[in-house]
């Protein structure tokens, strides 16, 4: 799997090569040579464009992790590896908080723990605004978390799923175990959250796409 810095890369190479195309052949522009090195530079262009405008629409890489073991600490997000596994078995009142790096309207999450053992029993999942305000208030009666058990949630043995009735626009995403499985660490192995763009006409599940795993 080639990585962002290297397609960016080939991508270059080809702009560059186009360029001397065109400079090669500049002379005679009715020329197969010259057509084929400005189509060389529109498709370099275009392809970085779109590569930049897809990390920073719909990346994961700016998001942060915060624990309740390490608060003062972020922790990069990366599921290439194991984005977490706490150092401690599973507690009544331990958290992992996602910063998503911006507030996006989304309605989907999902953190996929692996297997059951190391997913808490029973949850809650709190959702805030860039100004820290809760972001969840559609519910009534009113609270500003999803739990174990409500209608918004799916019944998964590894994950911890919820799909929201309402879209709502946030920043950051708490989970906080409720009922723990005692003698397990809590591990994370992946998250993905499905965000609205252009006014709900474009939904995507971030982690989901090819270009995500670059």
């Amino acid at each position: 799997m080639r990585t962002l810095k290297e397609i960016i890369g080939v991508l270059v190479a080809l702009f560059i090569a186009g360029v001397i195309a065109v400079v090669t052949d500049i002379s005679h522009f009715n020329t197969p040579l010259f057509w084929l090195g400005i189509a060389l530079i529109a498709i370099s262009i275009g392809l970085i464009t779109f590569a930049i405008f897809w990390k920073r629409l719909f990346g994961n890489r700016a998001w942060r992790l915060y624990t309740s073991e390490i608060p003062e600490k972020p922790i990069l997000y990366d599921e290439k590896t194991e984005v977490l596994r706490s150092e401690n078995l599973q507690s009544q009142g331990m958290y992992c908080k996602l910063d998503l790096g911006r507030e996006r309207r989304l309605d989907y999450i999902r953190f996929y723990h692996g297997n059951s053992r190391e997913t808490p029993l029973k949850w809650q999942m709190w959702f805030y605004r860039e100004d820290f305000g809760f972001a969840l208030r559609y519910k009534h009666p009113f609270r500003p978390y999803i739990e174990t058990g409500d209608i918004e949630t799916e019944q998964g043995s590894a994950s911890i799923i919820v799909t929201l009735s309402k879209p709502i626009s946030a920043r950051y995403i708490t989970v906080t175990i409720k009922e723990p499985e005692k003698v397990h660490q809590w591990c994370i192995k992946a998250i993905r959250v499905r965000v609205l763009v252009l006014h709900s006409l474009v939904k995507h599940t971030i982690g989901t796409c090819r270009l995500d795993e670059l």
